[in-house]
């Protein structure tokens, strides 16, 4: 078994080159695309979203109790379709004329809406926003909460009956580059340890397609008789 790690150690070393410049080059290249190429940021938005209960022109009437619990159970409809909602490009349609209206600046309805994604956790609803710009990312989220304000239950059509209550848990305000450091991190180490795994590859390969008599047991596997060995002279440098 020494033996064997030895010449598998030995292999390795004659395509030391590969071995090491192949990871290497991967490691560095992936580094230099990380700040060359355009990156993708995101913002988070949480809030809780219900439907606020029945208004009445009377102010001193009192309504039933079950009022406010149709409030609560209304709510559970909305929160519901909003996973949905956030996806269609009707929203994003809004979004896009609010960021034109506040900021003077016209973004793609479609990448507007490739970029929204939204989760629920119980009745917390986590809007996750992402644009290939810092400011644009901040702005889209922003843009998403007020068109929920503004537009309510219009999407619904049922403007005409009650409006959406909006609270921002989390507000956006500011994006990261999505990954960061750590997302960097982590995409180094897996491609540089593809690339090692390669190159190890690769120097086995090329040990095997090699023919040449490099030492003592590369003619005993050819069932030649090995009479002597002549050692390299101090100094010289052998063949790798």
């Amino acid at each position: 078994t020494h033996m064997e790690l030895r010449h598998y150690f030995d292999i390795l070393r004659r395509s030391w080159p590969i071995v090491v410049g192949l990871p290497l080059l991967v490691a560095l290249l992936t580094i230099a695309l990380w700040f060359v190429l355009p990156g993708r940021y995101g913002t988070l938005v949480a809030m809780l979203i219900t439907q606020q209960q029945i208004a009445t022109n009377q102010a001193d009437a009192i309504l039933p109790d079950y009022n406010n619990f149709n409030s609560w159970a209304a709510s559970e409809y909305i929160v519901d379709d909003m996973l949905q909602l956030v996806e269609t490009r009707r929203f994003a349609q809004d979004i896009v004329d609010y960021v034109q209206q506040q900021h003077g600046v016209a973004l793609d309805v479609e990448q507007v809406r490739r970029g929204l994604d939204a989760e629920r956790k119980h009745r917390t609803v986590y809007l996750t926003v992402e644009a290939n710009q810092r400011d644009h990312a901040t702005w889209i989220a922003q843009g998403a909460v007020e068109v929920l304000r503004q537009r309510g239950l219009e999407y619904w059509n049922r403007q005409d009956s009650a409006q959406l209550s909006v609270s921002v848990l989390d507000a956006p305000e500011g994006a990261s580059r999505v990954g960061g450091a750590i997302g960097l991190a982590l995409d180094l180490a897996i491609r540089t340890l593809l690339a090692l795994l390669l190159a190890i590859g690769v120097a086995f390969l090329r040990y095997y397609l090699d023919t040449s008599v490099r030492q003592r047991d590369d003619v005993e596997a050819l069932g030649l008789p090995v009479v002597g060995t002549i050692p390299v002279a101090k100094g010289a440098k052998g063949r790798a």
